[in-house]
């Protein structure tokens, strides 16, 4: 009789792990931090104008990138900040010239090279109760008589 129940709660014991799901590492938990929180700097672009801007933005000693932006659109930029809470200073530069309402290509004397700042930013991670913050904003716009465009500070 005990051979018996020894056999049948074997038995039992194997059926259930049998039936028992398989489970990844990635399900029971990540190895990584690549969804942890993290700051960087960053700042945003805003085109309050009726045309397209064409701009070029870099961080520091960085190569350009050039960028288009869309009327009513707004462009973030990020770079993540070292261990003391720096990154290098961002920079834009731009056509300042408006003709026929719209811009003009980049001309010697007629652009911008213009030197910005950033706010720090935690992005990532997930859960309630984070306080991510906020770019610090800027906004294209066109002077008052037409001919100039201008990149504002929001606050």
């Amino acid at each position: 009789m005990k051979k018996t129940t020894f056999l049948a709660a074997s038995g039992l014991v194997l059926g259930l792990g049998m039936t028992l799901p398989q489970m990844s590492l990635a399900q029971v938990g990540s190895t990584t931090n690549d969804d942890a929180p993290r700051s960087v700097g960053q700042f945003s672009v805003t085109n309050n104008t009726g045309m397209t801007i064409q701009y070029q933005r870099r961080w520091g000693s960085e190569p350009w990138r050039a960028i288009t932006l869309a009327p009513g659109r707004t462009e973030t930029h990020s770079h993540r900040l070292d261990s003391a809470g720096r990154a290098p200073r961002p920079h834009v530069a731009f056509s300042r010239v408006v003709e026929n309402n719209a811009q003009a290509p980049f001309r010697r004397g007629g652009f911008a090279n213009q030197p910005l700042s950033f706010f720090n930013v935690v992005v990532g991670g997930y859960g309630p109760g984070s306080n991510p913050g906020s770019p610090k904003t800027y906004q294209f716009v066109v002077s008052p008589d037409g001919g100039t465009l201008l990149l504002r500070s929001m606050f």
